[in-house]
């Protein structure tokens, strides 16, 4: 999918799993407009001229490379990522947080931690998966930024253009305002 390509408002994203996958195999034959989630990741970071936002909870070294990639790849004058803690992002391994932060992504972390009248402590976190490029286009679906969903999981999502981006637009800026970790160079630690 390149970033040219005229899109429906509403299109269904799919990581297949590598083949010799029956179901792989049958979905393809069946349905060959399915776009692949590495596709639509791409797509979203090419679209991104203000703002692009990769909001994945979890991540490994493979999906950690593939995010770099696509903030390199971006226009975007503002590259955010959000995850649950940017110790994921250390655990990734590689010098992950080093290079997004010289890449200008601004890592933030939400998980907050709530201490009920019970003194039981409860942590907020999310779990959704969004890619958002400016107020023009989103990815919402199941894919983290992991080897598995990137690559061998079947994870479903949707590429969405029009009034439904909005949506998601506020909800990122809300959870933006709730995230820990504004000042990049205290996330990279030795």
């Amino acid at each position: 999918m390149s970033s040219e390509t005229e899109v429906p408002p509403v299109r269904l994203v799919v990581t297949l799993p590598p083949m010799p996958s029956e179901v792989g195999a049958d979905l393809r034959a069946e349905h060959p407009e399915l776009i692949e989630t590495r596709d639509v990741f791409r797509h979203v970071a090419l679209q991104a001229t203000k703002r692009l936002v990769f909001v994945v909870p979890f991540l490994d070294e493979v999906g950690g490379a593939t995010l770099l990639e696509l903030y390199r790849l971006s226009g975007a004058a503002e590259k955010v990522l959000v995850c649950r803690d940017a110790d994921d992002i250390r655990a990734a391994g590689r010098g992950l947080d080093r290079e997004l932060i010289a890449a200008g992504v601004r890592i933030r972390s939400y998980k907050v931690h709530h201490v009920r009248p019970s003194a039981a402590v409860s942590i907020e976190t999310f779990h959704s998966k969004i890619a958002l490029a400016d107020a023009t286009c989103a990815y919402v679906g199941s894919a983290n930024a992991m080897r598995s969903s990137l690559e061998t999981t079947i994870e479903c999502g949707v590429l969405l253009r029009g009034p439904a981006v909005l949506q998601v637009k506020s909800l990122v800026d809300v959870l933006l305002r709730h995230c820990s970790g504004a000042s990049e160079p205290n996330v990279a630690r030795e």
